[in-house]
């Protein structure tokens, strides 16, 4: 179901915004993701800091919760079982 129904009427001062910059953003987008793939080779390959185990994380920590992630500023604190 769209969200702005259609009415069959070309409105071309609406239209044209859309087709300059359609092509235009998506060749952006498209470059900063593959720059976000190749620096993260980049830091795993030559730098080897770990930064791509950082943004990956592990499966264990996405399946629990660690205490001190889920602590906040002013909360109160989380006690383990």
């Amino acid at each position: 179901m769209p969200w702005i129904p259609a009415t069959g009427v070309r409105i071309d001062w609406m239209v044209a915004p859309a087709n300059l910059l359609h092509g235009v953003l998506s060749w952006c987008l498209s470059a900063l993701i593959a720059g976000h793939i190749v620096m993260a080779l980049f830091h795993q390959l030559a730098l080897k800091d770990g930064t791509l185990a950082r943004m990956a994380g592990s499966l264990l920590s996405a399946v629990r919760c660690k205490p001190e992630i889920a602590r906040s500023k002013g909360s109160a604190p989380v006690r383990s079982r």
